[in-house]
């Protein structure tokens, strides 16, 4: 639906889009990637798990964002703490092209460094629960606790994936 940011994130792209909003779609978008690659689910199956674990991400970061400050307002008002339902449509739209593309483009290196695979789901768990914070603090609990839920669903998957994959092989050592 239409929507509009606020002043608060500072300067705007041809005044539209706070300079901020696409480093933070680019972060969210990469970490959710290598999430959904951990899921083990194949290429079309990684793309459907960028759009899932953004989407986890979005629920309780627009409600805290709408509803808490003056980001972002939806000018037409939604069910969701003024936020219309069809925009997780869009997210999960736009993250699904968002993993395509980075799938076109190849993807993640297929085992990332030790910092990447500890600090990604960490990354993902707090930036998550910081919305899901704020929609505690600033009287939005409904939208907290469905945020938390976000939370626990995509960190269950990981839990999931990592305890039901096969055991990686090993090579011997050499002498």
């Amino acid at each position: 639906g239409p929507y509009s940011y606020g002043d608060f994130l500072g300067a705007k792209i041809a005044g539209h889009v706070p300079w901020l909003i696409p480093p933070s779609w680019y972060a969210i978008a990469i970490v959710s990637l290598d999430l959904a690659r951990r899921l083990g689910w194949g290429r079309l199956g990684r793309i459907g798990g960028v759009a899932l674990f953004m989407v986890l991400w979005d629920v309780a970061l627009d409600a805290a964002m709408n509803h808490a400050f003056p980001f972002w307002k939806y000018d037409v008002g939604g069910v969701f703490f003024g936020m219309p339902l069809v925009n997780w449509g869009g997210w999960a739209l736009t993250s699904v092209l968002i993993g395509a593309a980075f799938e076109a483009l190849g993807g993640l290196r297929a085992a990332p460094d030790a910092f990447v695979r500890t600090w990604a789901p960490r990354f993902y768990v707090l930036n998550s629960a910081f919305s899901v914070g704020i929609c505690l603090v600033y009287r939005a609990p409904l939208a907290g606790l469905a945020g938390l839920a976000g939370i626990l669903l995509a960190v269950g998957l990981l839990w999931r994936a990592r305890h039901t994959a096969p055991p990686a092989l090993t090579r011997p050592a050499l002498a």
